[in-house]
């Protein structure tokens, strides 16, 4: 045979040895685990539902726990109520939520076929029950102990006819731990929206009243602020008239807007009024706003229980009543700043702040000697395409017919109209002022603050005739220091 010859018939035996290979191996390869067909059946997530129902047909809910026994009914569509609670505003979407869950149940898992010792999950006597109806259908469910496991969180259950022991979530248990009074609405104040002036409430009138402290009373106010720098949206008249300083209209007043109570406690009557703290409240508020009455009765701090089961008062929460609809609430003071605040915590430290473009000109007496400084502003100017109309702009100040650097005028401006007024005083004046600030508007307008020294520490700020305020008479020796540096070009410095 030829060399060639040879050759391709070695050729063709791999060939032949070479398939006979690949059909042995395809013939006695074991099944691919991943075949559809092979997987086995703890390869697959195994579920457990207790419940399957259309929530369209639900028909009832009953739960029964160690808080009472009661009853969720459809009221419309998508809407549930309990009638026992019928008198009171309900939140139906807490309702809602509930059927939806108990609708569909399933377990997270099957920990027993049948439970010997019901017991030992807490479902001799069970925690809580439920009986689901659906039409002529009904599930009953037991809830034993939560599931002490650290890396699991739920609760052990048992539905009635089945010998099982399955855990559900904790969402879902604690459906069934609820009293009824979850299911109440919880929006004591509506909120809205910080960024749309139109949707601002209008607060026409308030009042604080406190055990030991004056009652507080603010109105809407209604003196011009045609010539104020800043200006509150209130005044108060009561224990003194008296600006407000403008942080209190959002931070002790508008802040109570969006109050919302963390949960409801209790149906309210006269024989657990010291329970709550409501025989002695700590604060009571009212309100008018939109032409709608608001009370709020803030009673004692909230009880708390701790993981280790101690009752504690929380340090940051109060029973209170709201309007007089029946009910105990739980909120966080941080809805009520006013809590621990006096009318010294109102007033305007300020006195007055006038607008300095307004004036025409200031007359200031020291210790005898005055000092007028003539004020002269004219408009300023705005870009060719704003829509906004010139404002009135300080362009210089004279003393005596001398120019004053008006940013060092400016400084003295400041400290002037800064008294630091600490407190309101219900005692009378006598005697001459100490120092007096008389203010001339360009429109004519007056406006004037004397000031009468007590004793070293301490002075009377009377406002236009009414001396209702308190400061520290190291204002006046501040002011004739500062006096000194501005007519002498120096810098005036506003801190004392």
């Amino acid at each position: 045979m030829s060399k060639q010859k040879r050759t391709i018939l070695l050729g063709l035996v791999a060939v032949v040895i070479l398939v006979g290979l690949m059909l042995v191996l395809l013939f006695t390869q074991k099944k691919d685990d991943t075949d559809p067909s092979s997987m086995s059946s703890t390869s697959v997530a195994e579920t457990y539902p207790l419940i399957e129902d259309n929530v369209d047909n639900f028909t009832s809910l009953q739960v029964t726990n160690e808080q009472g026994t009661y009853t969720i009914t459809p009221s419309g569509e998508n809407e549930y109520t309990d009638t026992e609670l019928a008198q009171f505003k309900q939140n139906s979407a807490a309702y809602a939520s509930a059927v939806s869950s108990l609708s569909n149940l399933s377990a997270t898992k099957k920990v027993l076929d049948t439970v010997e010792n019901k017991a030992e999950y807490g479902l001799e006597t069970p925690v809580a029950n439920a009986v689901i109806t659906f039409g002529d259908k009904s599930y009953q469910l037991y809830l034993g102990n939560e599931v002490a496991a650290s890396n699991y969180d739920g609760y052990y259950v048992m539905l009635e006819g089945d010998e099982a022991l399955y855990t559900i979530s904790s969402n879902n248990g604690k459906i069934l731990t609820r009293n009824n009074l979850y299911y109440l609405d919880k929006q004591l104040l509506p909120d809205y929206d910080r960024q749309d002036t139109e949707a601002i409430p209008k607060v026409t009138y308030l009042k604080f009243e406190r055990p030991e402290m004056d009652t507080i009373e603010l109105k809407e106010f209604s003196g011009s602020t045609e010539h104020r720098l800043y200006s509150s949206s209130f005044e108060m008249v009561s224990p003194v008239s008296s600006e407000i300083d403008i942080k209190v209209d959002e931070e002790l007043v508008m802040i109570m807007f969006g109050m919302n109570a963390s949960q409801v406690v209790d149906v309210y009557d006269e024989t657990k009024a010291s329970q709550y703290g409501f025989d002695n409240p700590n604060l009571k508020i009212e309100m008018t706003y939109d032409n709608q009455s608001f009370q709020l009765t803030v009673g004692k701090p909230a009880q708390e229980i701790d993981d280790e089961g101690n009752v504690t008062e929380s340090l940051t929460s109060h029973y209170v009543l709201c309007n007089d609809n029946g009910l105990v609430y739980q909120v966080d003071k941080a809805f009520f700043p006013t809590l621990d605040k006096t009318a010294d915590d109102f007033i305007s430290k300020n006195a007055i702040l006038p607008y300095i473009a307004d004036l025409d000109k200031i007359v200031l007496t020291l210790n005898g000697t005055v000092y007028q400084f003539d004020l002269f502003s004219e408009l300023g100017e705005v870009d060719e395409d704003s829509s906004q109309e010139p404002k009135m702009e300080i362009k210089s100040v004279t003393y005596n017919g001398q120019e004053l650097t008006l940013a060092s005028f400016q400084k003295y401006y400041q400290l002037m109209f800064y008294p630091q007024i600490e407190k309101i005083n219900t005692e009378p004046v006598s005697g001459d002022p100490t120092a007096k600030i008389e203010v001339y508007y360009s429109n004519g307008d007056q406006e004037t603050m004397e000031f009468y020294e007590i004793d070293s520490r301490r002075m009377r700020v009377s406002v236009n005739g009414q001396a209702n305020f308190e400061a520290r008479s190291g204002y006046i020796s501040k002011m004739i220091t500062e006096m000194e540096h501005l007519l002498n070009g120096e810098t005036v410095d506003t801190d004392w």
